[in-house]
């Protein structure tokens, strides 16, 4: 008789892994943007509280910022006004026209910067003044994002506006993929897409939350919308982090 080695089926390690058992299939959301990490479930008041203590470490760095890009913004918009003179309804339309396509550009450098900011806040990084000009990289890539986001969301909200706002929700982490990956525009959407899938809902009350605070904010004589906004946007930097298992940096 040949002898043949055999497993000790009543040793630890076979008792573990069943020889005869259907392999295991690991399944883990926080595989979609990429190296994967702990995910982590999240609530609204969770997302605020932790954007607010980040805010309250570093108070010029992320109120002083965020108003600062808004400040630039708003400026830029402004300059088609001041060149097209005017009043008549074409003249009109076209400083209307410009200053929406300035609004884009702007929004597509610094939306990015915004975003890097808002994720080393959650991080526990440091952030300095020079983080929310460091869009360049991805510029391209936000620009023609936020343009299929703006084509894709006004298209579902002539369909009787429900389609428009499921793909609004869809997309809310689309910048920060594109911030934090080497994601493509499609890609980009797509992994937001996949992230958001059963928390657009949530989403929606997040914002709803959000909201509230921007118009307490304007009650408080406007100044409290400058804390407000940086708030509400690392808020979701929290959100984005724990969907993704990515509280540290990859």
């Amino acid at each position: 008789n040949d002898l043949v080695e055999r497993p000790n089926l009543l040793s630890p390690s076979t008792m573990a892994t069943n020889p005869y058992e259907a392999p295991r299939v690991e399944t883990s959301r926080a595989g979609v943007p990429g190296a994967p990490g702990q995910v982590e479930d999240w609530t609204i008041g969770e997302a605020l509280g932790s954007a607010w203590d980040a805010v309250k470490r570093q108070p010029l760095e992320l109120v002083g910022g965020y108003t600062l890009v808004l400040v630039i913004g708003m400026a830029l918009q402004q300059i088609p006004k001041f060149l097209i003179s005017g009043e008549d309804m074409s003249s009109v339309l076209i400083a209307a026209f410009i200053s929406f396509g300035i609004s884009i550009f702007v929004n597509s450098f610094f939306l990015v910067g915004q975003t890097r900011v808002a994720l080393a806040a959650v991080r526990g990084e440091s952030v300095d003044f020079g983080l929310y000009f460091s869009g360049g990289d991805r510029f391209g890539v936000t620009l023609i994002a936020l343009f299929l986001m703006y084509l894709g969301i006004m298209l579902g909200m002539v369909l009787l506006i429900v389609p428009g706002l499921i793909l609004l929700f869809g997309w809310t982490l689309t910048s920060f993929v594109i911030a934090d990956t080497d994601a493509s525009p499609t890609e980009a959407l797509g992994r937001s897409w996949e992230l958001t899938r059963g928390h657009r809902l949530h989403l929606f009350g997040y914002f709803f939350v959000g909201g509230l605070l921007m118009i307490a904010g304007v009650i408080a004589l406007f100044i409290g919308v400058l804390v407000a906004l940086p708030v509400v946007f690392i808020g979701v930097g929290e959100i984005y982090v724990r969907l993704t298992g990515t509280r540290t940096r990859r």
